[in-house]
């Protein structure tokens, strides 16, 4: 970006000691890079239209780079979460509750805490697109659809799996799916441990 800010200032202080008429001719790329001109109300010379060039290439580049880091650490923070919700819901089922019910248990008791985390928002909204008429099957595949992670997605197929085809084997099947958190986010912490001890022994060299 600065060094087509830099190109494209080159190119219009030679084009503006260069002319000799009336009007000013403006580049319409810069190596290869298409520019577009608009048109302003009130001329305040080239430092305007730079100005305004220069906006609308930042905005658009600063805004996508901050949705993907709001995408980024959103989706780290559904994964630390994962465990704990599988573990959750795998107790209350043992308790006795119905799917249903462990759903609105801990959606319930997540509002009751106060706290803001993206799960347990998505699944305010599953609970409350079921109290609107759309069925639970439906619920729970726009849930894992919506957390657009894999962990999810197998989570919510259990809980179709066993509104399908019943109870039997739902249990031993969420089991198996909290057994795999954990071990998905022991394997997790160490990656991220590992990263960690390489910058500090780069640092060190550096």
């Amino acid at each position: 970006e600065e060094r087509f800010r830099k190109q494209l200032e080159s190119e219009l202080i030679f084009r503006e000691a260069d002319n000799t008429g009336e009007y000013l001719a403006l580049p319409e790329e810069i190596n290869g890079v298409p520019v577009e001109w608009s048109v302003k109300r009130e001329h305040r010379g080239l430092t305007l239209l730079f100005l305004g060039l220069v906006a609308a290439i930042c905005i658009p580049v600063s805004g996508k780079r901050k949705q993907d880091e709001r995408l980024r650490k959103r989706e780290q923070e559904l994964l630390a979460d994962y465990p704990e919700l599988v573990s959750k819901y795998l107790l209350l089922l043992n308790a006795g509750l119905s799917q249903r019910m462990v759903w609105e248990r801990i959606v319930s008791d997540y509002r009751k805490s106060g706290r803001k985390r993206y799960v347990y928002d998505e699944m305010l909204l599953a609970l409350r697109e079921m109290e609107n008429g759309i069925s639970e099957i439906r619920a729970y595949e726009r849930f894992g659809k919506r957390c657009r992670l894999l962990p999810y997605m197998r989570f919510s197929g259990v809980l179709v799996q066993t509104l399908q085809k019943g109870a039997r084997g739902s249990l031993h099947l969420l089991e198996q799916e909290a057994l795999t958190a954990f071990a998905e986010r022991k394997e997790a912490a160490k990656r991220k441990g590992e990263e960690a001890g390489t910058k500090m022994l780069l640092d060190r060299k550096s």
